[in-house]
């Protein structure tokens, strides 16, 4: 269900899509072959330390939604580590409204530029490159890790052949920190991008965000 976070139809909307052809998310790597692999999974010994959700009711192109939370993981050999997590909810509008609108694809970034990271920066995602068997490969996908020590920043961006998906992919950046949090304190947020299309010739595009604060559980 759409939390207080929702953010409205038509002119609102209309609105999102406007800004979203001017988003700083497109580019980057180029697009490669890429396949399902397996969701991220939390370890057993992290805490839920943040959560924030954010809805987008766009019809006739569907409804989408970041999940994003942060766990908290206790090292005893190694820094503490925090894991920024984004799960998505791509219902495009063939699959809810039976229209002709199909997921064209996707840009997630995770921005973690509050944090000093202590240590490498790891990533996770539910697309892998695809491997020598994998065949003729329906999705596509760039990974804009190299440009993270300057940036602060995680992109995957992902684009699907004309059949669209409503698959719930997840990912993941893991930050290993020094030192103790406090409520309050801001720690990464999670910026998507959505592209449909309406084939041959209509497209559309939207973002929405949502944002990780230490101490604060923001879903409906």
């Amino acid at each position: 269900m759409p939390s207080r976070r929702t953010l409205l139809t038509g002119a609102a909307a209309t609105g999102a899509s406007v800004l979203a052809g001017c988003s700083a998310l497109d580019g980057g790597d180029s697009l490669r072959q890429a396949e399902h692999g397996d969701d991220p999974r939390f370890p057993d010994d992290a805490r839920l330390v943040a959560a924030d959700e954010t809805w987008l009711e766009a019809h006739p192109n569907g409804t989408f939604a970041t999940l994003a939370t942060a766990f908290e993981r206790e090292r005893a050999d190694a820094p503490d580590e925090l894991l920024a997590d984004t799960g998505l909810r791509l219902i495009p509008g063939r699959n809810q409204s039976s229209n002709d609108w199909t997921m064209a694809g996707f840009t997630l970034e995770h921005d973690y530029g509050a944090l000093d990271p202590a240590g490498h920066v790891g990533r996770e995602g539910s697309y892998v490159p695809a491997g020598a068997d994998a065949g003729d490969s329906k999705i596509r996908l760039a990974r804009d890790h190299h440009r993270e020590p300057l940036t602060k920043t995680s992109r995957w961006r992902v684009q699907y052949d004309r059949n669209g998906s409503t698959w719930g992919p997840e990912f993941r950046t893991q930050l290993p920190v020094d030192g103790a949090f406090s409520d309050g304190d801001p720690l990464a947020s999670a910026r998507l991008q959505v592209r449909t299309r309406k084939w041959p010739f209509g497209s559309d595009e939207r973002e929405l965000s949502a944002s990780l604060v230490y101490g604060e559980d923001r879903r409906e």
